[in-house]
């Protein structure tokens, strides 16, 4: 079978509520899809200051990989093969053409050094990755979006004028999917109903003091 490959960005490691865990986020710009990759808080930190420019005093393990990997060459291609149980299998090639199987963690690391991009099979991107707005940048992760390559106008959630939809902005898979994401960063569907009955309420409420403005203003 032919793969597919797609060009994945590294948009950084973020700090996630409501449990403080650490998530880097690939993007795929096109799309409009993320792919969320969950670190425990060692792995995260490493990549975090790797992304900085950050560089130890001494060479610690990834310098002595990449010290290793020059020696072979460099590094030709970094591709996501799979994703299991979100655990993600990445094939890193070497100049001499060695494969290497690597965690995504070690891979994102080598990438920024060789400046080589991390690319994925548009199959598994389909499985992995999920729709967000440069509005859910914004506010989830706190990501400008005019500083990475999603392309501008789309700030909102889609809405299509169905009038037999039964999702919230009209189109059914981009709810799925922020649900989906929504649930990955630990808030629970119950939550994301109280948010939104919270905001009708503040909706109607301001509609509320509109309408007794303008009876005060009328008599």
């Amino acid at each position: 079978m032919t793969m597919n490959a797609v060009k994945l960005e590294f948009l950084g490691v973020h700090m996630m509520e409501p449990e403080d865990f650490l998530c880097a986020l690939l993007a795929h710009p096109a799309s409009q899809k993320i792919v969320p990759v969950w670190m425990s808080l060692a792995d995260g930190a490493r990549l975090s200051s790797r992304a900085d420019g950050f560089s130890p005093t001494r060479p610690d393990t990834h310098d002595l990989l990449v010290d290793l990997l020059e020696d072979q060459g460099g590094v030709i291609s970094i591709v996501i093969n799979n994703v299991h149980e979100g655990a993600f299998f990445v094939e890193v090639t070497t100049g001499a053409e060695k494969v290497l199987d690597a965690r995504l963690s070690d891979a994102l690391i080598l990438s920024m050094h060789f400046d080589v991009p991390v690319t994925m099979d548009e199959e598994i991107l389909n499985k992995a990755g999920i729709f967000v707005t440069e509005d859910d940048l914004d506010q989830y992760f706190d990501i400008d979006y005019s500083e990475t390559s999603f392309i501008p106008g789309h700030t909102s959630r889609p809405v299509h004028s169905d009038p037999d939809s039964t999702s919230a902005s009209g189109d059914a898979q981009a709810d799925a999917d922020f649900s989906q994401l929504m649930q990955s960063m630990g808030i629970s569907e119950d939550e994301l109903r109280l948010d939104e009955e919270s905001l009708g309420d503040d909706d109607a409420q301001d509609d509320d003091e509109e309408s007794g403005e303008g009876s005060s203003e009328n008599d």
